[in-house]
């Protein structure tokens, strides 16, 4: 199994303009230099030192020949160009975390909605009626030029609870804590398991909650975990139902998970914060539990990882 990020930022899009890319350069420079090779800067870039990506969430998944799409923010835009040159008869499996702004936005600039004979089918553990209701809300006038009556594709919605099969993966559900309804999911195809906790908070709840989490997780081959904030201001920000990743350390250091990554990042927050917080992850690990095994990284957007 595949993962391909394709939107790591959270709330609104956070393109970086050519000067901060500049500064990004500029601070891996060592001392003394005054250039850098092109060999070192795809290096930097493949590290995510050159910005780990300004779209909001998406993850590309594939097994063998079959695809599954995991959220639509803006970064499906850009998958939608790629998912568009399949033969139209095979279907598009997308599949919501929730309905917030940043998990649906890149919807209406998706490119397979709008070929005929291609069948779109889009599932997600919040339920059918929710599920359409916030779709056919983003072709509305004056928003969205195009009426949800003139897309081409056949869409279909597929509500469920607890699991679902689609295709060769997979799919467990757990609700996290969330402003409205806001789900965990578990996908696993080809003796490979990913687990997916992109918006949730941590913050007070009861160690049966986090032996759930735990057991949710337990020996997933790669676990993406919100990444909001620092742990100041996960305190600070109560409520507003986001985490930092050392709560999820906690949890999940030996949980037997072999990979954890960094995800959703804070728009507010430059790239340097976001490096911070990756080094302090790492601290957390090697504190925390000094024997485990579980690497960490950060989720850059243009990146596969293959399980």
């Amino acid at each position: 199994m595949k993962i391909e990020f394709y939107g790591v930022r959270g709330s609104v899009p956070t393109p970086m303009n050519g000067t901060e890319v500049l500064d990004r350069v500029l601070s891996s420079l060592r001392e003394g230099e005054d250039s850098i090779s092109v060999r070192r800067l795809k290096s930097l870039a493949k590290a995510g030192k050159l910005g780990y990506g300004g779209n909001t969430s998406c993850v590309f998944l594939t097994h063998e020949k079959e695809h599954l799409v995991l959220d639509g923010g803006t970064g499906l835009r850009a998958l939608g160009h790629h998912l568009g040159q399949l033969p139209l008869d095979e279907p598009i499996h997308l599949l919501l975390t929730h309905l917030h702004w940043d998990h649906i936005q890149g919807l209406p600039f998706f490119l397979p909605l709008y070929q005929k004979d291609r069948k779109v089918i889009i599932y997600s553990a919040v339920g059918k009626e929710a599920l359409m209701k916030s779709f056919k809300d983003q072709f509305v006038s004056p928003y969205f030029p195009v009426p949800f009556e003139e897309l081409m594709s056949h869409i279909e919605f597929v509500g469920f609870k607890g699991s679902k099969k689609i295709g060769p993966f997979k799919i467990t559900s757990q609700s996290l804590v969330h402003p409205d309804p806001t789900y965990a999911y578990r996908i696993e195809a080809g003796g490979k398991a990913y687990a997916h906790f992109s918006d949730t908070e941590l913050l007070d709840i009861s160690p049966a909650k986090q032996e759930k989490i735990k057991k949710f997780a337990a020996g997933a081959d790669l676990v993406v975990v919100d990444s909001q904030f620092d742990d100041f201001e996960a305190e600070l920000y109560r409520d507003w139902g986001h985490s930092c990743v050392n709560a999820f350390i906690d949890i999940l250091g030996g949980s037997g998970v072999k990979s954890l990554a960094l995800f959703h990042y804070n728009p507010q927050e430059s790239e340097a914060k976001v490096d911070g917080i990756f080094a302090s992850a790492k601290k957390h690990l090697r504190k925390t539990y000094p024997k485990s095994k579980m690497k960490i990284f950060c989720a850059v957007e243009g990146q596969g990882h293959t399980l």
